[in-house]
């Protein structure tokens, strides 16, 4: 007689041995959006602890610092500017004099080098001396701003206007009013912000207005 081996059913193979039980499929989804659950929390985390990653107050959204466009953009404006004044349309006087920007602010803490002077919003704030105004429009984080070239290498940024009063090439005497006080850009508050450069290097400004006769601080101005 041949002999013929027979298929054993599934339950005969594993007769008196036990085998682990298979978790419910319901637990294996549930278990795996738990995990999933949880990296999203550590990554989260991860994130909160690192350090937000965003540009100073000079770097945001691009250099501050005028660009070759910015000074032929101020003598294409300064040309124009000089046969509008030759016309008598416009009246500048020639001074030497250093002056506060403002007066009846708060002298605020800013970063750098610069000052903050807190006032409220429209608030006129004038030119601290005579110059060419380089640059008038929104710049990054600085919002609407002013920098003026006032000569001997000397350029002040006037930063966070709500309103522009001058435009690129116009000239400026000391105690003009250019524009009005703001809270645009990245600014916790109505202020103007100044910064003083020389010779393309940012000086303390505080001490820098001092040694020319006006105290920010104190609010005093030479004559």
């Amino acid at each position: 007689m041949q002999y013929r081996p027979q298929r054993l059913d599934d339950r005969d193979a594993y007769r008196g041995r036990r085998r682990a039980p298979a978790p419910p499929r319901r637990r294996y989804v549930a278990v795996s959006l738990t995990a999933l659950a949880g990296a999203a929390i550590a990554a989260t985390a991860v994130g909160t602890l690192l350090p937000d990653n965003k540009d100073d107050h000079l770097g945001a959204e691009g250099p501050a610092w005028p660009t070759q466009a910015d000074h032929e953009r101020t003598q294409a404006a300064e040309l124009t500017s000089r046969q509008t004044r030759s016309s008598g349309s416009v009246t500048v006087a020639d001074t030497a004099s250093w002056v506060l920007p403002m007066r009846d602010y708060e002298l605020g803490s800013a970063a750098g080098n610069g000052a903050d002077l807190v006032i409220g919003e429209g608030t006129p704030f004038a030119a601290v001396h005579a110059g060419t105004v380089l640059v008038a429009e929104w710049r990054g984080s600085y919002g609407n701003m002013i920098m003026i070239d006032h000569g001997d290498g000397v350029v002040i940024l006037y930063g966070h206007a709500s309103h522009l009063l001058v435009k690129p090439g116009d000239k400026v005497a000391a105690g003009q009013t250019i524009g009005l006080v703001g809270n645009t850009g990245r600014s916790a508050g109505p202020h103007l912000h100044l910064e003083v450069h020389v010779n393309g290097r940012p000086v303390g400004a505080p001490n820098w207005f001092k040694d020319r006769g006006v105290d920010l601080q104190l609010q005093i101005q030479g004559l």
